[in-house]
């Protein structure tokens, strides 16, 4: 494999930039720019508000207990006046073809616009980077406080997704920067990228040595999590490197190994219910890989193949329990939901017992 080895750049406090940036973009928009890109609301007198009344020249109106706000007809300008005891006023106003609604909200700003639609969006991942290793793209972010102690974590999204969408979408940055883990995610393209023995294994294989070498990481054992075409190679890759793999988990599934490796390690499948195939297929595994001693839990959601919020939860408490080395505590059955102590696991039948490690993942298993 051809590997991207040049000088490591000093790793700039870009965030530290950004978040200076947008605080003197909010200053300058709250302070500077008060009349630039938004609609106005201009005070007027009462006698006004009555003569566009009479013209039936309202758009909208907000009555309130101590204001007027309103639009004339075209929508352009926005008005406010104060109250006065006018019981015929809900009347000639209908007449007048006004819209009554809530409170006229001004709309937002441009540089608020900019600054919520793109430039916040920019600034949260400013600190992911790339590698590349033969012409493959793999994303990476480091942790807030990174040491040789850095785990590294890889994520495997949709098929054919940037690594930085993956990383985007999943949301494990709270999770990684807890536990200083080196989010990883490749862009794998087509190519039959989800067997790794073809040539996708050794290239996952040379961008953790390469990000090892870059940051003087410590080799440990990865961590593995995918979506759809990713949970293939969360699972397909951890059959190809079993021994370089601590835990895996993954949502939306229908490829596994035929001959799953015997006394698995920790991980977790998750699946929508709507999506019926994976479901079925997802199950046929669970039970075969159960039945040759894999420790592999299983959770059902609402919903179809999406990437699903609630099964992300799951998957970041799975991996904290992990990373904190958590014994097991208690058993829970597939079928009926009953969750008992790690004592009683025998009580079980093997093929639906899911091994649960704290009383957090507890909750989220038995949530249905």
């Amino acid at each position: 494999m051809e590997v991207d080895d040049r000088p490591n750049r000093p790793k700039k406090p870009m965030l530290t930039y950004w978040v200076i940036a947008i605080i003197v973009f909010l200053l300058l928009n709250t302070f500077v720019f008060p009349n630039l890109f938004r609609r106005q609301v201009e005070q007027t007198d009462y006698s006004t508000f009555l003569q566009m009344i009479e013209e039936k020249n309202i758009g909208e109106v907000s009555v309130e207990d101590t204001q007027i706000t309103f639009s004339d007809k075209s929508g352009e300008h926005i008005y406010k006046t104060g109250t006065m005891n006018d019981p015929d006023l809900v009347n000639r106003l209908e007449e007048a073809g006004a819209v009554f609604s809530k409170p006229i909200v001004q709309q937002m700003g441009m540089l608020e616009y900019m600054l919520i639609s793109y430039i916040l969006p920019i600034a949260l991942f400013a600190d992911i980077d790339k590698i590349h290793i033969s012409g493959i793209e793999f994303a990476y972010r480091t942790p807030k406080s990174p040491s040789s102690n850095s785990r590294i974590m890889v994520l495997f999204g949709g098929r054919n997704w940037d690594g930085d969408k993956a990383i985007k979408t999943f949301n494990f940055e709270e999770l990684a920067d807890k536990y200083s883990l080196m989010l990883l995610s490749p862009s794998f393209k087509d190519n039959e990228y989800w067997q790794p023995e073809k040539w996708s294994g050794k290239a996952l294989k040379s961008a953790v040595k390469l990000l090892e070498k870059k940051f003087s990481l410590k080799p440990q054992k990865l961590l593995f999590y995918g979506y759809s075409a990713g949970g293939q190679c969360a699972n397909l890759f951890y059959n190809y490197m079993p021994k370089e793999v601590e835990a895996w988990g993954l949502h939306a599934c229908g490829v596994y190994p035929e001959m799953p490796l015997k006394d698995g390690v920790q991980s977790f499948i998750t699946c929508g219910l709507q999506d019926s195939d994976r479901v079925r297929i997802s199950k046929a595994f669970i039970y075969k890989y159960r039945e040759n001693g894999g420790k592999v839990i299983w959770k059902e959601y609402t919903g179809g193949h999406e990437p699903n919020i609630e099964a992300l939860q799951f998957a970041r408490q799975f991996f904290s329990d992990i990373l904190e080395t958590r014994k097991v505590l208690y058993v829970g059955e597939d079928e009926t939901g009953t969750v008992i102590s790690i004592s009683k696991a025998k009580e079980i039948d093997i093929e639906f017992r899911n091994y649960i490690t704290s009383e957090n993942l507890k909750k989220l298993w038995e949530a249905r």
